[in-house]
C-alpha cells in the first residue's frame, strides 16, 4: 500500500513537509483506496470510483476546501406559466447513452470548479 502512495504522490507531484505528516496523509489516502475498492466491488452502482489528486484528503477536508458555502438561489416561476409538453412523439427508446452520440464530454479535472 505504501507503494501505491508513493506512485500516486509522484504522480501528483506531492511532497510532505515531515513524515509525521506523510503518515497522517498515508492513513487517509488508505482508507480512501479502500473505500473506492470497495464501492468497486460490490457493483451495486451503475458507476466507477478512482483515484485523483484529492486521495490524502478526508471528506470534511475536501468540503471545507472545495465546496461552495453557499448554495445560489433560483427565481421560482410564476403560477401562471404554462409547462411545456412535447406533442406527437413516437419511437422513444428505452434508455439512451449519451456518449453513443458524442453529446458528452470525457472527464475531466475542472480544479476547484468542481
Amino acid at each position: 500500500m505504501s507503494i501505491k502512495h508513493e506512485r500516486w504522490m509522484a504522480q501528483h507531484g506531492f511532497s510532505y513537509e515531515n513524515e509525521k505528516v506523510k503518515e497522517a496523509r498515508f492513513q487517509i489516502f488508505k482508507d480512501n483506496l479502500e473505500h473506492i475498492e470497495r464501492h468497486n466491488q460490490e457493483g451495486k452502482h451503475t458507476y466507477k470510483l478512482g483515484m485523483n489528486k484529492f486521495a490524502d484528503l478526508t471528506n470534511e477536508e475536501f468540503l471545507a476546501k472545495y465546496a461552495r458555502s453557499s448554495v445560489p438561489s433560483f427565481k421560482v416561476a410564476s403560477s401562471n406559466q404554462s409547462s411545456f409538453e412535447y406533442t406527437n412523439i413516437k419511437d422513444i427508446p428505452p434508455s439512451l447513452d449519451w456518449r453513443d452520440h458524442n453529446a458528452v464530454m470525457a472527464i475531466k479535472s475542472q480544479g476547484s470548479c468542481g
